[in-house]
């Protein structure tokens, strides 16, 4: 499947929110992530307005997911976007959080190259 037919058929990744924007959090939570979505991510975020920043139920953000789920390539698209390092989760954990937690090193390194504050406290 191409990468264009593959954001089509990502029907939770390609909802829009209420403003028309493409949600981003079902992609960047997917732990087939690696096999082709980070292509997806990349055409949304080029072509859908997609929004950078939007929270799901939880709280968390897509950087926050790519950096939990260990999406390397994804957390790069998504820091050049210009997302928000800082931000935190219902539970303020923040990505760098989620990628330290789960021992995704590359992550840890890219957000602090990205100036994540390293004495961020979560609950």
């Amino acid at each position: 499947m191409g990468t264009r037919e593959r954001a089509r058929s990502c029907g939770q990744a390609a909802a829009r929110d209420g403003q028309g924007r493409c949600r981003l959090e079902g992609l960047c939570q997917r732990t087939d992530a690696e096999n082709g979505y980070e292509a997806v991510v990349k055409l949304l975020l080029a072509t859908c307005n997609a929004d950078v920043d939007l929270k799901d139920r939880n709280g968390q953000r897509p950087l926050s997911l790519a950096a939990q789920n260990g999406h390397e390539a994804v957390v790069e698209l998504l820091l050049k976007a210009n997302v928000d390092v800082e931000s935190k989760d219902r539970n303020s954990w923040t990505p760098l959080s989620w990628a330290a937690r789960n021992g995704y090193e590359a992550i840890v390194k890219l957000l602090l190259e990205a100036k994540a504050d390293v004495e961020s406290k979560d609950i």
